[in-house]
């Protein structure tokens, strides 16, 4: 949390723990005050040896996790107006504020295709339920980011759009064809990976189509990770895990055995 802690504080002494005793390779702020984040930001990296990587999850810019920072509109509106140009700009802005702060990569744009209108997690953070225009707008809003000097991430693979599980709860099912995923959901990662994007979030989602093993999230899963993000799709990128404390990895594994399981 990007708060103002003494340096005496036990939450700031299990800071300095984990970056100059543990390495720690990076951090990210998930709530904050704008000054006492870009503050803290520094703090730490005179702290570790090597500089830390530090993320924040600003969608909709940093005011999606920090105090008296900017909001910009949601994907959906932004998918609306049909404008990649506004969408590169958009994304420049908010890749400037982030920087500002100390941050240098955004979990984001979110490049799920939500076609289903029950959806209880994606709905407006997706640009719309056309994969070419979610495809377009994702990529210009990451290219916005990238002109800032931020590390962009697409999310959620191999796509979050079209379920009716939020996975910070449950493991949401994606039951479609290989045939269906390669016309929809894949559609805007393909493109953003063709485009350069240097990140890429794998979402908890058990998708059959992709995987040989049943009931298991696409996070864990080699199939999914190695064999169609890296392999098919040709992702040479940092590869990153959707949290790892969300009910679709810890109700079935327990943390431990997650963090483990993703690594391997």
């Amino acid at each position: 949390y990007g708060y103002y802690y003494s340096t005496e504080s036990d939450e700031f002494r299990r800071l300095v723990h984990l970056i100059r005793d543990h390495k720690f390779g990076g951090i990210a702020f998930f709530q904050g005050d704008v000054l006492e984040t870009a503050l803290m930001a520094n703090r730490l990296q005179e702290l570790a040896d090597v500089p830390l990587l530090i993320a924040g999850d600003f969608e909709w810019g940093t005011a999606m996790r920090i105090r008296r920072s900017t909001r910009f509109p949601e994907a959906m509106a932004l998918g609306a107006s049909r404008d990649t140009g506004l969408a590169f700009r958009v994304g420049r802005a908010i890749g400037e504020e982030t920087r500002a702060i100390g941050v240098q990569m955004d979990f984001a744009p979110v490049a799920d295709v939500n076609v289903n209108p029950a959806n209880p997690v994606i709905n407006t953070r997706s640009f719309g339920e056309d994969p070419e225009l979610v495809a377009e707008m994702a990529t210009a809003y990451a290219d916005g980011l990238r002109a800032a000097g931020v590390l962009a991430t697409a999310k959620h693979f191999p796509g979050h759009g079209d379920t009716q599980t939020d996975s910070h709860l449950n493991l949401p099912l994606v039951p479609h064809s290989r045939a269906r995923l390669d016309t929809v959901e894949l559609v805007p990662f393909r493109r953003l990976i063709k485009s350069g994007i240097g990140s890429v979030m794998v979402g908890h989602l058990e998708v059959p189509s992709l995987q040989q093993q049943r009931s298991v999230p696409a996070t864990l899963s080699p199939d999914v990770i190695d064999g169609v993000l890296r392999r098919e799709l040709g992702f040479t990128g940092l590869v990153v895990t959707d949290a790892m404390d969300m009910g679709a990895l810890v109700n079935s594994y327990g943390s431990d055995s997650s963090a483990v399981l993703a690594v391997e």
